[in-house]
């Protein structure tokens, strides 16, 4: 997988602020979003960031009016740090179908599977993700 880093971060919280170290990250969950809807950043993705140091979450979100995303991000609380990408370059060199919203399980920048916190395994995922 290819992870584009010349993106713009957007940060709605000083409680996370992003790394660029997260892009080396041996391991990964990168998330998709054609635009921010509820569901997508209402879904509890919290718990598996703070459980899970070793990993890095990086959200590339294609929504075009830079105004209107941060609006949405607040509006859903979402704090975690989101990579903005109008032009989806992200989308363009790593998905293959018409989606609105996918999530990667990365290892070694090598997809592993697709996993997201609306699965209630989804921590189960990710501990076989970071098991050597």
């Amino acid at each position: 997988m290819i992870f584009p880093t010349d993106l713009n971060v957007i940060e709605v919280s000083d409680s996370v602020k992003f790394d660029t170290s997260w892009f080396d990250s041996k391991y990964k969950v990168a998330v998709y979003m054609n635009k921010v809807g509820r569901s997508i950043t209402n879904l509890d993705w919290q718990p598996a960031i703070s459980n899970n140091k070793e990993v890095a979450f990086l959200f590339y979100i294609s929504e075009k009016d830079t105004s209107k995303l941060i609006r949405q991000l607040k509006e859903n609380n979402f704090s975690h740090p989101v990579l903005h990408d109008p032009n989806k370059e992200f989308y363009k060199l790593n998905v293959s179908d018409e989606v609105s919203f996918i999530s990667f399980l990365v290892k070694n920048n090598q997809f592993v599977e697709m996993s997201n916190p609306s699965l209630s395994n989804f921590q189960k995922r990710l501990d076989a993700l970071t098991k050597e």
